[in-house]
Order: C-alpha cells, then structure tokens, then sequence
C-alpha cells in the first residue's frame, strides 16, 4: 500500500499544483512505482482515482436545466457557468480544476499498471487475479477515453472521422512523451480495442465490489461506443451480451417518493459505480428544464423519484444512481435496455424493441397504471424509445453525447439559453458541441483547440 499512496500522491499533487503539467512534465515527487500484481489490484481499486474522477461537462453543457439571471450571477466566475454558456476557455478562472487533467489521471494509473504486469509473471495461481487486474487497466483507459470524446470531439461521423479532431491516446506512463490529438477515427478504434481486450479478460462473475469491472460491464461499454459509432448491429449484440449475463431492473414501486435520496447506492440494475463531480449542480441553484418534466405521465414514478420541487414552479435533480450529491455516471441496466431497444428497432425488429421497452417501463410506473405499448411503425417506435432513453437518462452525461449522434441522423437538437434576457443559441451540429479544451493544455502541448 505504501507504493500506492506514493503514485497516488503524485497523480493528486499534479492536480492541486496546475493540471495543465500533468501530460508533458513528470512530478518531482513520482519516484517509485508498483511491482507486485497487489500493488497493481491496490491502484486499481484507488476510488477516488478511478471511480470518482469522472465529469459532468456535458451534461452541464446540455439541455436538462438552465439558470435564471440569479442563478447565473450565482455562479459567475466558476467553470460551471462557462460550460453553461459555451465559452471558449472554460477554467480560466480556476485553471487547476480541469476534469480533462482528472480524467488523464486514471489513464496515467491504468497504463503503470499495464507496464508493471509486464514485469509480472503470469501462471496458475495468479491467472484470475492477472486477468481480471489487466483487463481493469484496460477498461478503464478505454471508457475515459470515450468520455474525453463525447466532451472534447465532435460526434462519431463517418464521413468526416478521419479529419475531425480526436483526443491524445496516451498509451505509456512515459511523461515525455508530448500529447497529440489523435483523428476520431484512431480514438475510437483505441476505445474498442481496449473495451474489446478487457472483456476477454475479466470475469463473467459479479466482482466483490461495484467499483471493480466486470465482463458485463466491458459489454455495457462496448454497447455505449457502437451505438456512438451508429454500428447498430455490434452496440445490440454487445448489449444482448451484457444483459444475458444479468438483466434485474429495480421496482420503482418500492422505494420513497418523499425521499431526497430514494435510490440506495449499488442497487441491482449499477453494473459498474462511476461518479461525476456535480461542477455547480447544487440543489436549489439550477431548475430542470421545464418541457422534460412535463413528458412524464402523472403515474410515472420517475418524476416523483427523480425530482424535488425547489419553488412552487422550480425542480432540482435527486434520483443519482449513488446516494449523494454526486451524479450517476456509470452503467446500468436500464441504459442497456434502452440501447438494445433503439439498436432492435433501427435494425427492423420492431416488436422486440418494443418488448424492451415494455419489460423496463413497468417498474417505473405505479403499479397496475402502465398499458404496454404496442409496436407501430419504425420511425413512431424509434421516437418513442428515444423519448424514453432521455427521461430515463436523465443527468447521468449521456445527453451531451446523445445530442450530437442524433444531430448527426438529422434530429435537429438545438439548445437555447436566455441571458441577460437575450436568447443564446447552439445550433444543430455547431463546433461548440465540442467542448474546449482547457487554455492551459493547449499552452502546455500544442495541441490544437477545438474551433468555435
């Protein structure tokens, strides 16, 4: 352990001192490292590393809430308001708070972890544990690197992935190594390539804490990039995959409409617990958007359950996944639901992309109130499933990234704002949907920015 804390220490003194050194230039203080498989299994199950590190950006960039004018001076001068806003330098005011710098941190971990294994020798007693903590450094660098693309890339677009602006792959502790932005096309071949390796590595098994992956949880991840990727075929497969390996949804019936927290941490449906820094979501200072709580049927629980009033016309968000003020940003099973019901319809097997649908929505409505819904056409079967994946999804970051895959098939999603009471507008597949990457990063590197 006492080689954890040390790296561990490195990797958060990086963060307090300039998050902007942590690509390019080696701490002073990083000088020993791991070298026993415990050492490795210790730095992967540093949560606050790994699991909590995760970030909020889109969703604060998307259009579940807005600010009134208080709640906008409210937040003056923080990040939050910048992503809100869409500014062009988003931490300039608080440079050593960059999640982009977080989340490079649990890269950084997952690949000393990969060079200490190849040190490491593998054989009949260990092979579990190597496995499983190989496949773990893996998943994880490549489920950041998904989130770093669904923030700072634009959407997965066929057309144009080979020249759109991706994200450093760093694949090496080596800190001399300078960053460089891959293509979207070389990023997401790494995701899948990293979630593809993990999952035949890790174990079908339920692992000893939610923190840990799992093969399902490879599975989920494989699922979410395809569907990003518009490969409907592999993102219903992987999906199909995960579910078969275990499909429990939760009862909403069963828990506490009154409650301010009314989901129990590692409930049956969290696959995997990742959390995202709430970046200035604080109940009472934002209000959720007003046409999304009005889609919810008076019998649907998931607006009791989710919500809490803030005024007598006002709502804050309360239904995380993980009992506290954090969001929710791991995999669950109702996400897998959903992306198996969207990848069945959109690939003609209607009925059963219905039947998805149906088999999750029960357990949101009070008991005995919902009518399955009967399978139509193609297009009213897909808007209803995307309907749903929304009120469903709520504020677990996956809107911002929803938003850009379904501008891309031509949904036309715009996002408006009103400030100082003159509209801000972002429109349909607009450069700002890729979020800037911080001033400092850039400065440091290189690298080029995402255009606005």
């Amino acid at each position: 352990m006492r080689i954890l804390y040390t790296l561990v220490f490195g990797g958060l003194m990086i963060g307090v001192t300039g998050c902007n050194k942590y690509l390019d230039a080696k701490p002073s203080n990083f000088f020993e490292v791991p070298v026993t498989l415990d050492d490795c299994q210790s730095l992967m199950d540093d949560e606050q590393t790994m699991n909590t590190g995760f970030s909020a950006d889109g969703e604060a960039s998307a259009d579940n809430f807005y600010l009134d004018e208080t709640e906008i001076s409210i937040f003056s001068g923080y990040p939050f308001l910048s992503l809100y806003l869409w500014q062009p330098d988003v931490y300039a005011s608080k440079p050593t708070q960059n999640v982009w710098g977080n989340l490079y941190k649990a890269v950084l971990q997952s690949n000393v972890v990969l060079e200490t294994l190849n040190n490491v020798r593998r054989d009949n007693a260990n092979s579990v544990t190597f496995d499983n903590v190989k496949g773990s450094a893996l998943f994880f660098r490549g489920y950041v690197f998904l989130k770093l693309l669904s923030m700072y890339s634009k959407g997965y677009n066929e057309a144009t992935k080979e020249q759109d602006l991706g994200i450093p792959l760093r694949l090496s502790s080596d800190f001399n190594s300078v960053s460089v932005r891959s293509s979207v096309s070389e990023s997401y071949k790494q995701v899948v390539s990293d979630l593809t390796v993990a999952a035949s590595l890790l174990s079908e098994g339920k692992p000893s804490v939610f923190e840990r992956p799992s093969r399902r949880a490879a599975f989920g991840a494989l699922a979410e990039v395809y569907l990003v990727m518009h490969q409907y075929e592999k993102a219903e497969l992987y999906a199909d995959s995960c579910l078969k390996i275990g499909s429990k949804l939760i009862d909403y019936n069963q828990f506490d409409t009154t409650s301010d927290v009314p989901f129990p941490s590692y409930n049956d449906e969290v696959i995997i617990n990742l959390l995202s820094d709430v970046q200035g979501f604080y109940t009472g200072y934002y209000d959720v958007d007003t046409s999304l709580l009005k889609s919810y049927d008076v019998t649907d629980l998931r607006k009791q359950l989710f919500f809490q009033r803030t005024s007598d016309s006002t709502f804050s968000f309360k239904g995380s996944y993980y009992a506290s003020g954090y969001f929710f940003s791991g995999i669950a099973v109702d996400e897998i639901y959903l992306i198996r019901a969207e990848c069945r319809i959109r690939l003609g097997k209607v009925q059963d992309g219905i039947d998805d649908l149906n088999t999750l929505l029960v357990k949101r409505y009070i008991e005995g109130t919902f009518t399955p819904y009967k399978a139509t056409d193609a297009s009213t079967s897909l808007s209803l499933v995307l309907q749903e994946r929304r009120k469903e999804l709520v504020f677990r970051d996956l809107r911002w990234s929803d938003i850009k895959r379904l501008n891309l098939d031509g949904e036309n999603i715009g996002i408006s704002r009103m400030v100082n009471n003159q509209p801000l507008v972002l429109k349909p597949n607009e450069n700002r949907f890729a979020i800037a990457i911080p001033a400092r990063e850039i400065t440091i590197s290189g690298m080029q920015q995402n255009p606005r």
